[in-house]
């Protein structure tokens, strides 16, 4: 039924002079992630985005990878489906593209979260960080630790 629906949808909008590339930029928004607590100008900052809970925090099944160069307050943007998403961030302090730990694992180079959870006794859940991104232009703060 909902193929049925999106084929209609799509032959309507296509009777009105739209391509379907216009229907797909219905469907995304524009996210704006402030990153706050930067304390080095160097290196980037390296952003994931996450849409399932199986896939968090591996870096080869992230949904988006995006690494910024590091300023003193950062904002940063981009285009996404709408959707619920769980980010990830840190700043690679030494440019290697890999967050830094000491030998039991604990991150030497700043780290953050969507929603600013407590990372005790490891990093936060994908529940914690996740986010609901529904409405266009959204902005999320994430403080570095």
């Amino acid at each position: 039924m909902k193929s049925i629906l999106n084929s209609w949808i799509l032959a309507c909008l296509l009777l009105l002079g739209l391509s379907e590339t216009s229907l797909a930029q219905i469907d995304k928004t524009v996210i704006i992630i402030k990153v706050k607590n930067i304390q080095q100008v160097k290196g980037k900052i390296m952003i994931a985005a996450y849409d399932n809970k199986e896939g968090y925090m591996k870096e080869a099944l992230a949904l988006l990878k995006q690494p910024v160069l590091a300023i003193d307050e950062q904002l940063i943007s981009f285009e996404i489906p709408f959707g619920k998403y769980a980010f990830t961030l840190f700043h690679d302090l030494n440019d290697n593209e890999e967050l830094d730990t000491n030998f039991i694992g604990i991150p030497k180079e700043p780290y953050g979260f969507s929603n600013n959870p407590k990372a005790t006794f490891g990093p936060p859940g994908f529940a914690a960080a996740l986010v609901d991104f529904h409405k266009s232009n959204q902005e999320i703060e994430v403080i570095l630790k």
